[in-house]
């Protein structure tokens, strides 16, 4: 699809649209049911804090990592990793902060990452400390110019697929060749691949690494397990399965020549650590990548860059400069306040609109975002499995090479990244004026928050 910067808003023409079998009012009528959910997840708090305790619930039998839920300075919630307490790995070489980190019981994490180490340590609380507990002491420890936080699980935003969850939808005409992907390495840091077999050509020269890991996301592996919780399995798709593969998708539709590389940092029920996703950022700009896709977010305890992303961010720009570009989703809660990677400086964050190009009520928006384009009624690639009725009331059973519709500011930023890695790979230019001519070839939106309004790829 050949980009020109002067078709006011719409950089790749209508070529996308029309690679794209009809929609059924069946298909649109569901597009509707997802925005009208994403506003009521964004403006009802009971609502919000009931998804997040059913996370929560979920994976509070047997080993695995237990989180719980804390309230951010704008109102909302925000899961943390029990027991966690990230700091700056200078401060805690300092002899008066360890003394304070060792009289509170906290000792290092027995998993730490040799990349994040010498910017982060992951310290174990006792059993007796509190996530509340440990966020005041992180407070306490910043006004010693010791910098810590809790570990924030990062969710997928607001929280997986249980409020807004993807319906089946006809794919492309075209088989996909997926021969001549050696332009630029975009890395998709989600739920992972899954590995799944597909006829139909799509993202099946994606590497797969590893086996299905059903626990916490670590490790070299890329595998969505699809099926994790609860322990055990109960045959139907997680919150969040197939997250990952989606946005490969959309990627691949965007950019056809890209080198897609996908790693796991969150697990099927769309939950993963700051501590991993940080991790999983530097081993992809480690790998080659040259643009990071985060759909992914959430606010902050205090409403500060997450600690472990932070770094990682420093790190990566220390090393690569402006040959490294991180774009991460918006996030969903339909307010200014901010939300995190987006909101961090250095990071291209992407708002949802209508398939009209108008604002999206439920999408967060604010002077820190960069970008928006359509994040309602987006086609891609899905998985194949059966829905439980606890993630939708009217179920749906996905069949081998599935396409699926979704909505939110996740499948908004997948296009901007593709974006970025088509006009690298179609005009041979380097990524930071890949960067500048989408800016100058979108729609200016100066009221509403939403930074440059772009329609890349449809809606229905």
């Amino acid at each position: 699809m050949p980009f020109d910067a002067a078709r006011g808003g719409r950089p790749f023409g209508e070529d996308f649209a029309r690679a794209e079998e009809p929609a059924q009012e069946e298909h649109r009528q569901a597009v509707r049911r997802q925005a009208r959910n994403l506003r009521l997840f964004a403006t009802t708090p009971a609502l919000r804090r009931w998804q997040l305790e059913a996370v929560r619930l979920r994976r509070s039998d047997g080993d695995r990592r237990q989180v719980e839920m804390l309230e951010t300075p704008a109102g909302a919630e925000t899961l943390v990793a029990a027991g966690e307490l990230l700091i700056d790995a200078g401060a805690l070489r300092r002899a008066s902060i360890g003394r304070m980190v060792s009289w509170h019981g906290l000792e290092p994490h027995a998993a730490q990452h040799d990349a994040l180490a010498p910017a982060v340590i992951r310290l174990r609380a006792p059993d007796r400390v509190g996530v509340r507990a440990l966020a005041d002491l992180s407070e306490g420890l910043l006004l010693s110019d010791a910098p810590a936080a809790v570990n924030h699980m990062i969710p997928l935003a607001p929280v997986g697929k249980g409020i807004d969850s993807p319906e089946p939808a006809p794919g492309l005409t075209a088989r996909y060749d997926a021969g001549g992907c050696t332009g630029t390495r975009v890395a998709v840091i989600d739920t992972g691949i899954a590995d799944q077999p597909r006829d139909d050509g799509w993202l099946t020269e994606i590497e797969r690494r590893g086996e299905p890991d059903r626990g916490d996301p670590s490790g070299e592996g890329n595998i969505d397990p699809l099926d994790a919780f609860p322990d055990p399995p109960d045959g139907y798709l997680d919150l969040a399965a197939g997250h990952g593969t989606f946005v490969a998708g959309i990627i691949r539709r965007v950019a056809p020549q890209a080198d897609i590389r996908v790693y796991r940092a969150l697990d099927s029920d769309g939950v993963g650590g700051e501590f991993e996703v940080a991790a999983a950022m530097l081993q992809a700009v480690e790998d080659g990548a040259q643009i990071l896709n985060l759909s992914l977010g959430s606010q902050t305890v205090a409403d500060r860059e997450p600690l472990a992303i932070r770094r990682a961010l420093d790190l990566i720009r220390a090393r690569y400069g402006r040959d490294v570009l991180v774009v991460a989703a918006a996030g969903n809660f339909g307010t200014t306040a901010r939300c995190y990677p987006a909101a961090c400086d250095g990071v291209i964050a992407v708002a949802g609109l209508t398939p009209e190009l108008e604002p999206a009520p439920w999408s967060s928006r604010g002077w820190w975002v960069d970008f928006s384009t359509v994040a309602e009624g987006v086609r891609s690639t899905y998985v194949e499995g059966r829905e439980s009725v606890a993630v939708d009331r009217e179920p749906d059973a996905f069949p081998l090479d599935a396409w699926a519709v979704w909505s939110g500011t996740s499948c908004a930023a997948p296009q901007i990244a593709g974006a970025l890695a088509a006009i690298c790979d179609q005009l041979g230019v380097p990524l930071s004026e890949a960067l500048d001519l989408l800016r100058r070839s979108g729609l200016p939106d100066r009221r509403h928050g939403f930074g440059v309004r772009l329609e890349i790829l449809p809606g229905i």
